[in-house]
């Protein structure tokens, strides 16, 4: 606690040794003894007050300035400096920073400097998600920021991960306007990168869906059609369905699902724009995936989605759109016979989600995995935004129970008595039994 109540003293100091030395290698020390001492602060879960925290920033941008040549990976260190900073000074102090840091970020993902400073893109990185959660206040220069997503999947996609924590994070923290001003970015974005990466990719790139959907359900949906995203996704569960060699895995199409869910949810009549039903070529036979493929889909993954933290949401989710295909329905005819013929899953479903409608629902977010590296600044703030979110989710404040007696219904007087009893009459007779004890 001594050695950083003295920082104020003993970082000039440090600094002014980098000045003064000759040699790289030496430079590099000096700084990264700067680094080492904010990581001590952190650790510690100690706050650095202003004097030390402008002690500690000052000399960065002529530091930054004077890296060139043989010295640019000083500028590593800069970053890193800032990013400590930036998690050590308290969330009042964070906007401080970015009259320097969103510069020097700017700067590194600027596509002209690319070949120079490639090395620095992930630190960079890390320093605008750390500035993006820590801000109290979520300001124009950060907006303005954002067009460097674009630029950096424009030239590979090494750094996605990243990225998608980054889009979710404008999407938690902004406005409407960001949508407004971004939206062919994130279209762009995504158009290039769903249904072309591994399946662990595809999680993080569910993040932004998943968030866009949430937030926006009418804006996001017409995003996702218009950039052509939407239409990916069908192909994608299309190519599952028939099992083709390159298809995407199950647990990526019971995502692309989810999405569907809460498109059709918002927007019952979207899948009338062309894109659907989708048919391709597969060894000379021609298949095509229609509302019944579809709905299938819905029933094969459901039990699969259970496997996750977030599966008690995924299910509610798909039953709330099962049951919103009831008749009366303003979804297309042909989904809600669809759903009619398959009846005795669709119940089997609604049982299977009313059984668990005391159980502790989860957002999405990524499991833990052993082989990547986290992050975790700023998560309690992240957390926080992602459980505002879920309170407000349609699939939290949404009573299954009460939506199945009112669809029920309402289809008894939408449809002929007769074909009624037929319908229900493709019911196992147990699972009417156990959906009658809860009414």
């Amino acid at each position: 606690n001594k050695l950083i109540m003295g920082s104020d003293v003993l970082i000039p100091t440090l600094y002014e040794l980098t000045s003064q030395c000759n040699e790289f290698d030496s430079r590099l020390k000096c700084l990264s003894c700067v680094t080492l001492l904010l990581n001590t602060a952190l650790g510690t879960g100690q706050q650095i007050n202003y004097n030390i925290a402008n002690a500690i920033v000052s000399p960065l941008q002529i530091i930054w300035q004077n890296s060139v040549d043989q010295n640019l990976q000083l500028r590593s260190e800069v970053l890193s400096i800032l990013s400590c900073t930036a998690s050590s000074v308290g969330i009042e102090q964070v906007e401080k920073l970015h009259s320097i840091a969103l510069p020097m970020i700017d700067t590194v993902l600027d596509p002209k400097n690319q070949d120079e400073l490639f090395f620095l893109v992930e630190d960079a990185l890390k320093l605008w998600l750390t500035l993006l959660r820590l801000s109290k206040e979520y300001g124009s220069n950060l907006e303005i920021l954002y067009v460097r997503a674009k630029d950096l999947v424009d030239v590979d996609l090494e750094h996605l991960k990243l990225l998608m924590l980054l889009t979710e994070g404008y999407i938690l923290r902004s406005s409407a306007t960001f949508l407004e001003t971004h939206s062919s970015n994130i279209q762009h974005i995504l158009c290039l990168i769903v249904g072309q990466v591994k399946p662990r990719g595809a999680f993080y790139i569910h993040l932004v869906i998943e968030a866009l959907l949430r937030r926006y359900p009418i804006d996001g949906s017409i995003l996702l059609l218009q950039g052509g995203i939407l239409g990916s996704m069908i192909k994608s569960c299309a190519m599952n369905y028939a099992q083709t060699n390159d298809c995407e895995p199950d647990r990526v199409i019971m995502l692309y699902l989810n999405s569907f869910s809460r498109i059709l949810l918002s927007s019952p009549n979207i899948l009338d724009n062309g894109i659907f039903p989708y048919s391709f070529t597969q060894d000379g036979h021609t298949i095509t995936f229609r509302y019944q493929e579809l709905v299938h889909s819905f029933i094969r993954l459901f039990d699969q989605a259970a496997d996750y933290e977030f599966g008690i949401l995924f299910q509610r989710l798909w039953v709330l759109l099962l049951l919103f295909c009831i008749p009366p329905s303003p979804v297309p005819h042909l989904l809600q016979e669809v759903v009619l013929k398959n009846f005795d899953s669709v119940l089997s479903m609604c049982l299977h989600v009313i059984k668990q409608q005391n159980f502790v629902l989860n957002p999405y977010s990524l499991g833990y995995d052993e082989e990547e590296e986290t992050f975790d600044i700023g998560l309690e703030t992240y957390e926080n935004s992602l459980k505002n979110d879920l309170m407000k989710d349609i699939g939290f404040i949404s009573n299954i129970t009460s939506v199945f007696k009112m669809k029920i219904k309402e289809l008894r007087t939408a449809i002929d008595a007769n074909l009624y009893k037929e319908i229900f009459d493709t019911v196992e007779p147990t699972t009417l039994q156990q959906l009658e004890t809860y009414f």
